[in-house]
């Protein structure tokens, strides 16, 4: 079975959010760069089940 190509991404996050997101992977036991890519992988399912709700992430605080 062929991988999937990937591609590697960089992300500046304000000290805070990064900590907070830290805290989270570890209380779940991922790595951060694991609890990113799991966090990102359940936004893009729900996109999929729910593709006519707009998002406004102006409206996110």
């Amino acid at each position: 079975m062929a991988k999937e190509p990937k591609k590697a991404v960089s992300v500046l996050l304000p000290l805070n959010r990064y900590q907070r997101l830290k805290d989270l992977a570890s209380q779940t036991g991922y790595t951060l760069p694991g609890y990113i890519r799991q966090v990102l992988r359940v936004h893009l399912r729900y996109l999929d089940q729910y593709p006519d709700q707009d998002i406004d992430f102006q409206k996110i605080p």
